[in-house]
């Protein structure tokens, strides 16, 4: 449909319309050349100012996956200045997880802050900023984001796998940093269903033997000896 829309004649608003989505799926498909080229003739010509928004994002997005990210950041930042109701959730997850590749994590909590409420992608890029402060010596920051996701309320297997997730994050980063007896309080409130927990098992019952606590690590290892052997 894209290409007999180019094709055919269509009102030059259709046509720069489809410019875009073509420049767009070039990028993910792995054509990022013939995207950046698409997007850099459309922007030549005389297109409107929401179109040229759009490209502008998509340009960004196009930066971003080249791990261009100064470029990027600068792109959105300069370029644009009203985003479409439409991008609203992609352009504020593209400049946080931008902000987040650079390393600027109070600037990326503010991104966070101003993207638009949707529980799964904003836990997930909480996830990510949790996980990578943590990595950068930042644990405390780190550490208090993964309890917001913790402390979410049940929702659906999506959110409660994200929750297990962040808990065994926690876990780990507690045995790493010398706090066995707060691994042991985290994991052992962790599900007993779900994809993460056999990995939960495992986990606690490290957390007792780092105490020294041999028997107390048995019921966990008990219990997961006993699903490995089920076939």
């Amino acid at each position: 449909h894209i290409l007999i829309g180019l094709e055919t004649g269509a009102l030059p608003t259709q046509q720069q319309r489809a410019q875009v989505l073509l420049g767009a799926l070039y990028a993910n498909y792995g054509m990022p050349r013939e995207a950046e080229q698409l997007f850099d003739a459309l922007l030549d010509k005389a297109v409107d100012e929401e179109l040229a928004t759009r490209v502008w994002i998509h340009l960004g997005n196009l930066y971003y996956q080249q791990q261009r990210y100064q470029q990027a950041l600068d792109t959105l930042d300069q370029r644009v200045k009203d985003v479409p109701d439409d991008l609203q959730q992609n352009y504020h997850a593209l400049r946080t997880r931008i902000l987040m590749k650079m390393g600027r994590y109070d600037d990326t909590t503010l991104a966070l802050d101003a993207l638009p409420h949707t529980e799964r992608l904003s836990g997930y890029l909480r996830y990510n900023l949790a996980v990578s402060r943590i990595n950068a010596g930042e644990g405390k920051e780190g550490e208090a984001l993964l309890w917001q996701l913790v402390n979410l309320p049940p929702g659906d297997e999506e959110i409660n796998s994200l929750k297990d997730k962040s808990m065994l994050a926690l876990g780990v980063h507690y045995l790493r940093s010398g706090s066995p007896r707060r691994a042991q309080e985290v994991l052992g409130a962790a599900r007993l269903e779900g994809p993460y927990s056999e990995t939960a098992l495992l986990l606690h019952a490290r957390a007792w033997l780092a105490t020294q606590e041999p028997d107390k690590a048995l019921g966990s290892l008990q219990a997961l000896s006993e699903r490995s052997m089920q076939f």
